[in-house]
């Protein structure tokens, strides 16, 4: 996902979609319920055409918790 300095949804992007489409619907009607988000900060603004992020989809006990979101542990990636 990445969004424009005034916090509207640049793009949204599916790198790696496996036998998840459900989820990622999901997700993707999350995003663009939650969008605008807040702008850029002035100093980001300037500095910064976009701000990227990505979100791992991952089986339920995949991150050794239970159901929903969370971060990944440093040093793993999707």
């Amino acid at each position: 996902m990445r969004l424009n300095p005034d916090g509207s949804l640049k793009s949204f992007e599916v790198v790696n979609p496996g036998d998840q489409q459900a989820e990622i619907a999901h997700i993707r009607q999350v995003v663009e319920r939650a969008v605008p988000f807040s702008a850029f900060p002035p100093d980001l603004r300037r500095s910064a055409a976009s701000l990227g992020m990505t979100i791992c989809i991952l089986p339920p006990g995949a991150d050794g918790g239970g159901f929903g979101f969370s971060r990944l542990p440093p040093g793993r990636s999707c």
